[in-house]
């Protein structure tokens, strides 16, 4: 029971001094396209000290892994299935919430 308490106590200690994670999605037209917009918003991110990512301020954004496009169908007004090209960034944020 100890080893339990002690397990959960620090766990939620170092859980709390995490900071907070965001994802950023990349969309677009074909593979190259959206790996290039990738490449380039990977190192935007790397590169500003604060940013705003889904509305919520990101200080001190640093990618810890990124997915290579994926292919996927969506279907448009008329019933068509359109070709979907999508990344995603995660990204880890020195904020202390």
């Amino acid at each position: 029971m100890k080893k339990l308490i002690a397990t959960v106590a620090l766990l939620a200690s170092t859980l709390s001094f995490a900071g907070s994670t965001a994802v950023v999605f990349v969309r677009g037209t074909s593979e190259a396209q959206v790996e290039n917009r990738m490449m380039a918003k990977v190192q935007e991110i790397n590169r500003s000290h604060s940013t705003y990512i889904g509305g919520q301020n990101c200080e001190g954004p640093k990618v810890y892994a990124a997915t290579a496009p994926k292919k996927s169908y969506r279907v448009n007004r008329f019933g068509e299935l359109e070709v979907q090209w999508t990344a995603t960034i995660k990204v880890s944020c020195r904020n202390n919430d």
